[in-house]
């Protein structure tokens, strides 16, 4: 059974967070709230390509930690293209966006939430295979009731919802999570026009895999920067 829906503040934040490929223990999140500038935390909810464990994050966990001022970016791992995993996109991604919800109602993420897809970097041969699969990624998640958000990285996935931002023939995502690791704490690409995901659609990743330390906790993270509402 679903759990009660987290408010819709739960996943909108502009300011900066952290992605962990395990979400950290109470303890830590409280440390990190006292002392570092992050509002917001990555969490891995699931999909066949997770990398980590997740001992933490139960549903308690999520609403423990949203009582105390933290807000969320729900990343599902699913099937890679570079991995050569994507044989049939459009099935995929539809179970994918299935799933996804299953495991967002778990955690008390309700109708609305933007769930983002993790697509890692991929060679150019496969753009057209990984738009159908963000297209129906899209698609399922606004069948389901939620938003879509899409992870991948400013020259290869991002790059190409850009250059189709136009094209009907693909639904575009409704948040981009763009991985541009060049250290600035904005939402700015070089390629993404001002007038795209502009109405509080964006997170940039903007630093990647460092061990950061507050209060003597320290943690392996990626940096980001949200503006999503």
């Amino acid at each position: 059974a679903a759990r009660a829906s987290l408010p819709g503040s739960a996943t909108s934040y502009t300011g900066q967070g952290f992605d962990a490929c395990t979400a950290p223990g109470v303890a830590q999140m409280q440390t990190w709230l006292r002392l570092s500038p992050y509002r917001a935390v990555g969490i891995y909810i699931g999909g066949s390509d997770r990398a980590c464990a997740q001992p933490n994050l139960t549903s308690s966990w999520v609403t423990q930690e949203q009582q105390a001022g933290w807000h969320f970016i729900p990343i599902y791992v699913g099937p890679q293209a570079s991995f050569g995993e994507i044989t049939s996109a459009a099935s995929q991604a539809v179970s994918a966006a299935q799933d996804a919800v299953s495991q967002a109602r778990q955690l008390g993420f309700g109708p609305g939430t933007p769930l983002y897809y993790d697509m890692e970097n991929f060679p150019a041969s496969l753009n057209t295979r990984v738009l159908r699969f963000a297209t129906a990624w899209t698609k399922e998640l606004h069948l389901l009731g939620y938003r879509s958000g899409f992870y991948s990285n400013s020259d290869s996935g991002i790059a190409d919802l850009v250059n189709n931002y136009a094209n009907t023939a693909y639904i575009m995502p409704d948040v981009i999570y763009d991985a541009l690791w060049n250290g600035a704490a904005n939402t700015s690409d070089p390629i993404l026009p001002t007038t795209e995901w502009a109405a509080h659609q964006r997170i940039h990743q903007y630093q990647g895999g460092q061990n950061v330390t507050y209060g003597g906790v320290t943690i392996n993270i990626d940096q980001d920067y949200l503006d999503v509402q």
